[in-house]
């Protein structure tokens, strides 16, 4: 790698930490005050919160990265042009695409490297995070919601489960199915999942017509695509975990006709992480190369808009492609290329 490369990496690898650190001591700060109403109340001490927050750290480590480039980037890069290496560098025959070369290898690496962190350590970090929590307040392991989870499946039957519980098995489940003038109800106390298929226990039927109401008989099975994993995610409305774990939620769903726009959604942002990152990096390109007399408190002030503006926009058409059933594909790379492309044309033409 060539010394200029090598030196622009280190500038701008050592900008976007110190701007990570920024927005997550921001953060820290700011999840501080919110958590500590509830400091006191059972085994919930400071140091369980400090814990717990900790515990957090690589999901926001993924969620504030891309900003932290943008940010990283634009002091960095606009130091450089502040000290006229930038000027420099053009004079010597560099075009300015050509300039920020290993910036764009290196935004393509940490989001290459927030992958990695999203599938092999946030989930199991959020997880520890919020068993300690529940643990320290005294709260049941027994997840329950308020009007329970409903959902249908591929046999057109919809189905209410009371309370799902952390070794898989679910609680007070009924199922509901209407063929012509006959309703079936079939209920049963508990539901263990063993061997990739579902057992009930103590199941029971009825058939309910205009005239009677008839009890039959049935079996112990239940046979869904549905796993304790999809279930939890679904009741929790969590769009977070692996790759893998967002394909086969996104494969129930389909398979169920459910509605899984936001989870699709969800899978190909993931996906699209290092090209969220580079979109970052290229954001901030024209502003640095046009603001060579600026002050790193107008640089900032320029970071923290562009940063503004690209979740904006990236929440307004994740919205869209939700409430419009666009393609969930469409919805993820979008943002990027309306904010992504215009950096290139105009750097290109500089």
């Amino acid at each position: 790698m060539p010394k200029f490369d090598r030196y622009l990496l280190s500038n701008i690898f050592s900008g976007t930490i110190i701007a990570l650190i920024f927005l997550l001591t921001i953060d820290f700060l700011v999840q501080s005050g919110e958590e500590i109403s509830t400091v006191g109340e059972g085994n919930y001490t400071i140091t369980v919160m400090l814990t717990v927050l900790f515990f957090q750290l690589p999901e926001r480590i993924i969620e504030f990265t891309p900003a932290a480039i943008l940010v990283g980037s634009i002091l960095s890069l606009g130091q450089l042009a502040t000290q006229q290496e930038l000027t420099v560098a053009q004079t010597a025959g560099m075009s300015r695409l050509r300039i920020v070369r290993s910036g764009i290898f290196l935004a393509l690496f940490f989001g290459c490297l927030l992958i990695a962190i999203a599938e092999f350590i946030a989930p199991q970090s959020s997880q520890k995070s919020e068993e300690i929590r529940n643990f320290a307040l005294g709260k049941t392991s027994q997840n329950t919601y308020a009007n329970g989870l409903w959902f249908n499946d591929k046999n057109q039957q919809l189905i209410h489960i009371a309370s799902l519980l952390p070794d898989g098995s679910l609680n007070n489940l009924h199922f509901y199915r209407r063929q012509n003038n006959t309703i079936e109800i079939q209920t049963a106390e508990k539901a263990i999942f063993n061997n990739n298929s579902w057992r009930l226990e103590k199941p029971q039927k009825w058939t309910f017509t205009p005239e009677k109401i008839v009890e039959i008989s049935t079996d112990n099975s239940w046979q869904t695509t549905a796993t304790p994993e999809n279930l939890y995610q679904i009741a929790a409305k969590k769009n977070s975990g692996t790759i893998a774990e967002l394909l086969a939620l996104n494969s129930f769903l389909k398979s169920n006709s459910l509605p899984h726009q936001k989870e699709s959604l969800a899978l190909w942002q993931r996906i699209f992480l290092p090209i969220s990152a580079l979109t970052m990096l290229l954001l901030a390109l024209p502003f640095v190369f046009k603001t060579s007399r600026g002050t790193n408190g107008s640089r900032l002030l320029i970071g923290i808009i562009l940063g503004t503006l690209y979740y904006i926009i990236q929440g307004i058409i994740s919205s869209l492609a939700i409430l419009l059933n666009f393609p969930a594909i469409i919805g993820a790379l979008l943002p990027n290329i309306l904010l992504g492309l215009p950096p290139i044309f105009i750097l290109m033409r500089s």
